[in-house]
């Protein structure tokens, strides 16, 4: 193969680029042929990975390395419950950072190249990915003080004792509250020595002002390619580029780095996809998409915490203005639809959706439940809620009627109408496959941690066959929900969406097939009562295929949608909407 092959034809021009914007134009020159060095190497190292393009049929599952546990393998144990319940449902899996780490549950990196023993190993991690789609974590802000670079630091040696941010004492720092860092003191060897440290006194930011540092970032990613990822995640990104006196969030030095490990992965690994994680309002999120030269795949963030309010207050209007409100993403790219998360459901969102008092009943109901409520400064010092942790079943039901089947209906309704998003639906395990805590809570409720069970695989599987028990019976629904789903184009993840004002209260989205050949009308009602749906003029009369009860319709003007309902209206042509 020349050299040549390796890359993109504009792949010196760009690479370039970015490195002279970093790095300045005399250096610029240098360090991209060793990239390309780097690049020249991994390839033939590494067999030319084959990776199918994104469909409908995709859906991620989020987990730790030990959210499933039987034995001393939990990784073993993980890949043999992803391989018989959930096979054939979902084609990612999202592994945590299964790496060594000393704090933050798997955050605060100790050894980026190693597996956690009492997860597994690296066999156990690739022959995971050898049936499904793998997405690791790259932490790409901070380190462990555990980790060699640290050791590094505190003893005077390269390359790590030149990878760390060090502020005198007396120096202004980040200029807002929200995004002013914790500084810590070290003992080195050459004395006392001040470090930033974001988010811990346990884990200490990068310099990626030192090209050194973002070299050794780029060998980890090819290692972790090397190792069969296909889904790159970074996380905290917005962090990682640091200027005293600013915020030091979203600079745009952060986003060419973003555009350089993409290019990046595209040479070493086409087909692979970059994944950002950023905690910021949506705007700022999907900047992170670039001009489609960025990230390929960003969080929704207000989705959970949004469908959680629609569900309660029965109404889908302020769902549905957030979904028209921004652009669609640039193509080849797409979102991430969650209904909850490790740290459950994000409310830090709906602070800029919801006035206060909708915020302030909705966790007020939350609370009576047992939910869990963290609260997080915002820019002006004040407390507000940042998560919630409660289970997914017990959430979405509204009013004073708890029963199983209501619970269960609410619930249900909360996944159809995520799976009918633009986008690749995208689980955390626990709110998959277990509808009441059965395991039991890991030690460390920090941070990361709020949401963090661990199941036993044998009691996980008995509740799963018991048929009428609440577990089986919302995994069993999404199991349908998600094969119903992977057979229709109109759910591919850059398929196009748009509103469509059907009725008071409903959510009403229409889906359009990229060939053009088919539509979708879903129709939903969040609420307790009958709602009745104004169909748009141009159905009136027609013919449609209803996905979810496998019934065909002639459609009136009007319908009526029983409480907790979606209706997947799938027709075999292209509707005007």
């Amino acid at each position: 193969m020349a050299e040549t092959d390796v890359f993109p034809a504009d792949f010196n021009r760009r690479c370039s680029e970015y490195l002279e914007s970093l790095y300045g134009k005399k250096l610029c020159t240098t360090l991209t042929m060793r990239l390309r060095g780097k690049l020249v190497a991994f390839k033939k190292m590494h067999e030319q990975p084959t990776f199918a393009p994104w469909s409908e049929r995709d859906a991620i599952i989020v987990t730790y390395g030990d959210s499933i546990c039987r034995d001393k393998h939990p990784l073993q144990t993980l890949n043999y419950f992803l391989s018989e319940p959930l096979q054939g449902l979902v084609s990612t899996v999202h592994i945590l950072p299964y790496f060594p780490a000393s704090t933050d549950n798997e955050y605060a990196i100790s050894d980026y190249r190693a597996v956690a023993s009492e997860y597994g190993s690296w066999y156990d991690i690739e022959r995971i990915g050898e049936q499904f789609n793998l997405m690791t974590d790259l932490i790409i802000n901070h380190v462990s003080r555990e980790n060699s670079w640290f050791l590094d630091f505190v003893n005077g040696f390269k390359p790590g004792c030149d990878f760390f941010i060090e502020i005198e004492e007396e120096h202004p720092l980040c200029g807002d509250a929200e995004h002013r860092p914790l500084v810590t003191e070290v003992q080195t060897k050459r004395g006392r020595r001040h470090l930033w440290s974001s988010f811990s006194h346990n884990q200490f930011d990068l310099n990626y002002k030192n090209p050194q540092l973002l070299f050794e970032m780029v060998d980890i990613l090819l290692f972790y390619l090397g190792k069969g990822s296909r889904f790159i995640r970074l996380e905290a990104v917005e962090y990682i580029w640091k200027e005293q006196g600013t915020s030091c969030v979203n600079q745009p030095q952060t986003h060419t780095i973003v555009k350089l490990l993409r290019l990046l992965m595209q040479s070493a690994a086409p087909g692979s996809r970059l994944v950002t994680q950023t905690d910021l309002p949506t705007v700022q999120t999907c900047s992170y998409f670039g001009a489609g030269d960025e990230s390929q795949l960003v969080y929704q963030q207000p989705i959970p915490a949004l469908l959680l309010y629609t569900l309660h207050s029965g109404d889908s209007s302020d769902l549905t203005r957030y979904l028209a409100s921004h652009q669609p993403p640039p193509d080849s790219c797409s979102y991430l639809n969650c209904l909850t998360s490790p740290e459950g459901f994000l409310l830090q969102p709906l602070n800029d959706l919801l006035p206060n008092s909708a915020i302030d009943n909705l966790l007020h109901e939350m609370r009576q439940r047992g939910g869990i409520i963290t609260m997080r400064a915002n820019a002006a010092t004040e407390m507000r809620p940042y998560s919630l942790n409660i289970p997914l079943v017990d959430a979405f039901a509204a009013g004073g009627d708890h029963s199983e089947a209501k619970r269960l209906a609410a619930a249900i309704a909360a996944h159809t109408i995520l799976l009918t998003l633009r986008g690749i639906p995208t689980f955390y395990i626990e709110g998959f496959t277990v509808a009441s805590r059965n395991g039991s809570p890991l030690a460390d409720k920090r941070s990361h941690a709020h949401g963090r069970f661990c199941c036993n695989f044998d009691t996980l599987i008995a509740q799963l066959q018991q048929q009428k028990s609440l577990n089986a019976q919302l995994f069993s629904e999404v199991k349908r929900l998600l094969t119903i789903r992977q057979k229709y184009a109109v759910f591919h993840p850059e398929a196009a969406q748009q509103s469509v004002a059907a009725g008071d209260k409903l959510f009403a989205l229409w889906r359009f097939a990229l060939d053009g050949q088919s539509s979708l009308l879903a129709l939903g009602n969040p609420g307790e009562a009958t709602l009745t749906a104004t169909l748009p003029a141009n159905l009136s009369g027609k013919s449609g295929h209803e996905l979810l009860s496998d019934t065909t319709l002639t459609l009136p003007a009007t319908l009526p949608i029983d409480p907790y309902t979606t209706l997947w209206l799938w027709f075999d042509h292209k509707i005007e909407a």
